[in-house]
């Protein structure tokens, strides 16, 4: 893809006739599209066919794409849609919370999460439900918007902030768990524990 063309001409430039265009965003958008559905609990094998399924869903409705929205948010609208289909997930259950606690500001576990690799986010994430991982890594991977996120997941903006404020206080406890773990590793390590039981 060239660096002087947006997304809006190369969907311009297929549907005035150039199929091969398509390729061009698949290559863009590949791996994100994997990364969420593994996030979402899909297997390897899984995620590549949903993968596949939902570029080929996205080239036949391609038309249907408003010019100057998000692409990547339409894709992932319907790579989402496409995993529920094919897996028959239920509709995410949610549990309501006070709007006034879901405050957005860089907390240990946001700077974990912008700072990691997708590869180590997906890993830590990936130990929560679908929703909280879903909404984590739509927010912080791919840095949607609030709506945005609404448009992929169907949920209205109060369920969206619901669910980010639980799965970061979820992911907060992990990150500090991991953290208690890599020091008694290192105490391990270092012979620590030795010292200790000497005494």
């Amino acid at each position: 893809m060239s660096r002087h063309q947006t997304e809006d001409d190369i969907i311009a430039s297929i549907l005035a006739g150039k199929p091969e265009r398509f390729a061009d965003l698949i290559n863009k958008y590949k791996q994100n599209v994997y990364g969420i559905l593994i996030g979402m609990g899909a297997s390897h094998e899984d995620a590549q066919d949903t993968a596949q399924e939902a570029f080929i869903k996205a080239y036949r409705k391609l038309s249907s794409h408003e010019k100057g929205k998000s692409f990547a948010a339409w894709l992932y609208t319907i790579v989402v849609r496409t995993y529920r289909d094919r897996f028959k997930r239920k509709a995410f259950m949610l549990i309501e919370l006070d709007t006034e606690q879901m405050i957005e500001e860089d907390t240990p576990e946001l700077i974990y999460l912008k700072a990691e690799s997708k590869e180590a986010i997906q890993r830590l994430v990936g130990e929560l439900p679908d929703v909280q991982r879903l909404v984590l890594l739509l927010r912080y991977t791919e840095e949607l918007t609030y709506e945005e996120m609404c448009e992929v997941t169907g949920l209205s903006v109060h369920q969206v902030k619901n669910a980010l404020y639980r799965g970061k206080k979820a992911l907060k406890y992990r990150i500090e768990q991991k953290g208690a773990s890599s020091y008694v590793c290192g105490m391990h390590q270092s012979g620590t524990y030795g010292t200790i039981n000497d005494h």
